[in-house]
Parts: structure tokens; sequence; C-alpha cells
């Protein structure tokens, strides 16, 4: 007979925690709706709270691309004369709202001079380094663009001149000058300088068309040319 009772005790046990079970499961269940119906309620609220236009909607972020990077291979032989040891300029921002826009002066932007130039696409913001040209006016601009080197921090003119006519409105920054490298050799400043001038009204279409006036070029020079770099610069570009 105890036996029997302890096995009837055992069976109300094991029912009592079945039943327990269940109502936890119940309770669980019927937070899990409650949860779900606060949140249901709350698009519902966000819904009518833009129709009845109680708040402004969020500013989608643009994308900012970085800027384009130039190869090895299309570095223009210039590349020495015209570069940048300044930081890197690559990303400036993930939102338009947030670049930090110095103000930029229209007066003191000269020919020569180099700017950070903004392009804005429907989804993306590229920014861009140039140089000025020219001048048309206080507002507008013709610019030659540079390319950010391959693995370096550097920005070179590609062989291909990019040259495009800009407004003020897409000026972010007025940049230093770039600084000439102290590695440089002397007479290659010389040579390039004298060069630039040359490629002014030069258009090429292939590497080998820039290549075959490279070596023309350079043929077409006196002797004198070249004693005349190598007497004037040691005195102006020392290392």
């Amino acid at each position: 007979m105890p036996q029997k009772r302890r096995g009837k005790k055992r069976g109300v046990q094991e029912y009592i925690l079945r039943c327990q079970k269940k109502i936890e499961s119940l309770c669980k269940e019927k937070e899990r709706k409650m949860e779900l119906q606060k949140i249901k309620q709350h698009a519902k609220d966000m819904k009518n709270a833009k129709l009845l236009g109680l708040f402004e909607p969020k500013k989608k972020k643009k994308k900012v691309a970085s800027l384009p990077l130039e190869t090895d291979s299309d570095c223009s032989q210039n590349e020495n004369v015209m570069t940048s040891d300044g930081e890197d300029i690559d990303v400036i921002s993930e939102s338009e709202d947030e670049v930090n826009h110095e103000v930029v002066n229209p007066e003191i932007i000269n020919v020569g001079d180099f700017l950070l130039i903004k392009f804005e696409k429907k989804k993306t913001i590229n920014y861009y380094v140039a140089k000025i040209l020219l001048k048309y006016g206080m507002k507008a601009y013709q610019v030659s663009y540079l390319r950010k080197k391959a693995g370096s921090s550097k920005f070179v003119f590609p062989i291909l001149e990019d040259k495009a006519s800009v407004d003020f409105k897409d000026v972010v920054l007025q940049l230093p000058k770039p600084i000439y490298s102290k590695d440089i050799a002397a007479s290659d400043y010389h040579l390039f300088h004298s060069m630039a001038h040359a490629l002014s009204e030069q258009r090429f279409t292939s590497y080998e068309d820039t290549k075959n006036w490279v070596d023309s070029w350079t043929a077409s020079k006196a002797k004198e040319f070249f004693r005349l770099g190598i007497r004037m610069l040691p005195e102006k570009f020392k290392k």
C-alpha cells in the first residue's frame, strides 16, 4: 500500500509540472503577441506622423567615391615635376552635409593654383584635384585634373591631359601648391618645364603616339638647351 501512494504522488507532481510548463508557454506566447502588437502600432503611428508632417524624414546619406587611382603605366613622364607629398585625400565624408567646407575666396584664386573639385552624381560625390589653366572672370575656370598614383599619396598628371571647365560653386578647397621632391634631379625640372609648354596644344590617342612625340621633341633640342639647364639649376634647386 505505501508503494501505491508514492506512485500516485509522483504522478500528481508530474501533472503539476506539465501544467506549469504549459502555463509558462502560454504566457510567453501572450507576451510575444503583445510585443508584436506594439511593433505594429509603432509602425502605424510613424506612418501617420509622416502623413501629417509632424517630423521631417531623415535624408539619405550619399556615398562618397574615392579619388581615381593612376596606375604606374598611365603616369606621365612629368610626374616628377608636379607631385604632392601632402596627406592622402581620399574619402572626405559619408554625407555631403557632414563635409566641413572652408570659406574659399575667389579673389585670391589664380592661374596655377590647385583646387579640390566636387563632382556630384545621383548617389555619389567624387572629389578631384585640379590645376587652374585659365580663368573666365571671377567664378569660372579651365582646369587640368590630376590622378592619384596607385599605392602612393601623390597626385600626378596623366599622359592624356584631362581638361574641363568648372564653376566656383564646385570648388571645395584651395589646396597648397605642391612641394618639389628633393630626390628629383635638377635637370629634370628644366627639361619637363619646357616640355610642358610644348605639350599644351598636343593631343594623343595612344601610348605610342605619346612616346614618338617625346622622342621627337627631345631630339629637336640643341645641346645648349641641356647645358643651360645644368648650369642654371644647381644654385636654384639645392638638395
